[in-house]
């Protein structure tokens, strides 16, 4: 986990990313984020965070992801710290982001917004979601 990377403009935990030239969109990288809709929208409105903005969640590209939706209304409620504190618990009981083969991982099990934020909270357990 880099925590420096924390989360993307659209709540995508960058800090869990293992792309290696990706530094995240808040950070300049080797990656040009300038395609990502969402990018563009909280650069224009000066945003530091899509959750921020009046009109979230949006039907911007990202915003249609459950787990970003989930991530970015976390952090409506708890800190960044708090955020970051949780996944590396969640990291280190071998919770992924994303699998190897993969940009999907144990978070996109959950069908709702309000999942991702319990698997934050709670981790893995799947018996979590009943």
């Amino acid at each position: 986990m880099n925590k420096e990377k924390k989360t993307g403009y659209c709540g995508k935990p960058c800090c869990l990313c293992t792309i290696s030239n990706c530094q995240g969109c808040k950070i300049t990288g080797d990656i040009d984020h300038s395609r990502c809709e969402n990018y563009r929208c909280a650069i224009n409105r000066e945003l530091p965070y899509c959750y921020q903005c009046v009109d979230f969640p949006c039907d911007k590209e990202a915003m249609c992801d459950v787990v970003n939706v989930g991530f970015s209304k976390f952090l409506q409620i708890f800190t960044m710290d708090e955020l970051l504190t949780y996944l590396e618990r969640n990291e280190r009981n071998g919770m992924l982001y994303h699998y190897l083969t993969t940009l999907k991982g144990d978070y996109h099990k959950a069908k709702t917004p309000e999942d991702v934020m319990k698997y934050i909270l709670k981790g893995s357990d799947e018996n979590l979601l009943e």
